[in-house]
């Protein structure tokens, strides 16, 4: 299948050392049937494929990714109540990356018949526009009653009335980021101490060079996934947001990065860039590194090996603070 109808994420490579215990993918989400244009060219375009939510009794969320080739994909976030649904900017992020979205949509119902966006509607369209950057468009409120929509979060707002776009329409397939898929051939390690990561890494290939490497951990301290990263200081501009990718994607909500770290003995620097690392995973959604583990010495980069490595961690020298 082309990768816009089945994403897929950078395959790990097993050969290097990564895994993952579980994954989260995407699945088909029948419960809505929309209608489409095979290209978006305006906010019309949008608006009509969510139509038939004017028929809604709750209000969904729903996010519209344009693919390169112009196609529209329709990702399903929640429902909620007639008071509001949570967004999840992580999922929303996922999805643009592995689909490579060029424009992204966010979408709402208002089950009230009211086109006029909400504080809380504003609040939640500029943290979409914050998490995505220049991809992401302006919001769009699809009126249950009149066959209306708004569009909101940008200079001014404007209403219309949702036309029939020129050209013929296609079934859309809408999708949902919900599923978890767990490997039978990985065994699950929890994590207690700097030992206990000190044991996983020695059993692992180390990334190459200089460059960092990842664990991601579930809310019980069970690693999920061990990613090597290509970034080899913790203050680069994207460690975050890559950090983010991944522990949605593989089910975790903690980190610890692990590897060679020259900067590691300045402790008052280092500290400091680890404190800048955490307020932006904690900006970006809710992921919290609790430690770097840094390789002291041990066996060759490139080689695998059993012996256990000389390691430093900064959680227990009191640096993750």
């Amino acid at each position: 299948m082309e990768k816009e109808n089945n994403p897929t994420l950078r395959k790990l490579d097993k050969s290097k050392g990564e895994y993952s215990y579980v994954e989260r993918k995407y699945s088909i989400d029948k419960n809505f049937s929309f209608m489409g244009t095979d290209k978006i060219e305006s906010f019309n375009d949008v608006a009509y494929i969510f139509k038939n939510l004017q028929k809604a009794s709750i209000e969904n969320v729903f996010v519209l990714h344009v693919l390169p080739s112009g196609k529209p994909l329709v990702q399903h976030l929640s429902m909620g109540s007639f008071v509001g649904s949570i967004v999840y900017t992580e999922a929303i992020k996922d999805a643009a990356s592995r689909f490579n979205s060029k424009e992204v949509y966010f979408i709402h119902n208002h089950p009230s018949g009211n086109l006029m966006p909400s504080q809380a509607d504003l609040e939640m369209c500029k943290k979409f526009k914050s998490a995505l950057g220049s991809i992401a468009k302006d919001g769009i409120i699809i009126d249950t009653i009149s066959g209306g929509y708004s569009v909101f979060g940008g200079d001014e707002n404007k209403t219309d009335f949702i036309k029939t776009p020129e050209g013929p329409t296609k079934k859309l397939t809408v999708h949902k980021f919900d599923t978890q898929v767990f490997s039978e051939n990985i065994e699950k390690k929890q994590i207690r101490s700097s030992e206990d990561v000190a044991s996983i890494v020695s059993a692992q290939r180390l990334n190459s060079g200089n460059n960092l490497s990842l664990l991601i951990l579930s809310r019980q301290n069970v690693v999920t996934a061990n990613i090597h990263l290509e970034y080899s200081e913790v203050n680069e501009k994207r460690l975050a947001e890559d950090m983010v990718l991944y522990a949605t994607r593989f089910g975790g909500t903690q980190a610890i990065i692990y590897g060679r770290s020259d900067e590691f003995n300045k402790e008052q620097s280092f500290s400091k860039k680890i404190e800048g690392l955490k307020k932006d995973l904690k900006d970006k959604a809710d992921v919290c590194l609790i430690d770097f583990i840094n390789v002291k010495s041990g066996p060759q980069i490139d080689l695998f090996t059993s012996k256990e490595l000389e390691i430093d961690s900064a959680a227990d020298r009191g640096l993750m603070m």
